[in-house]
């Protein structure tokens, strides 16, 4: 009973670790509101943590490697959500429009040598 009482007591602690850094990050950055973690301390994973949707997830027992990989996690999260993720639906943009283009001018080349082709020859 002791032994679950001081594991309980370790999850506990821990938990409160990660959250009150996610907390510091949050108010530090400003950002990373919609942010939650959860701590599923996994030896075996091949990963640290990662974040799905908008939990971060954390792998690692050891309470000082959890906290790095949150901070880690955290500020992965927040440039691919405030800088990459914008880029990438710029560039989507500019791909869709750069393809429309190319398709209009297409579409009016094809038309015009149709209608050379439909053209009676000089004999």
């Amino acid at each position: 009973m002791e032994d679950e009482s001081k594991v309980e007591n370790k999850m506990n602690f821990v938990i409160s670790r990660l959250r009150a850094e996610l907390e510091r990050l949050r108010r530090m950055m400003g950002l990373g509101s919609e942010l939650d973690l959860c701590w599923h301390p996994d030896e075996s994973s091949d990963r640290h943590g990662e974040v799905k949707g908008n939990l971060i997830r954390i792998y690692n027992s050891d309470v000082e490697e959890a906290l790095r990989t949150l901070r880690h996690e955290y500020l992965d999260h927040v440039i691919t959500k405030e800088v990459i993720a914008p880029l990438i639906e710029l560039i989507n943009m500019q791909k869709k429009l750069i393809e429309s283009m190319v398709y209009e001018r297409k579409e009016r080349i094809v038309e015009r040598l149709s209608e050379l082709m439909e053209e009676p020859s000089g004999r």
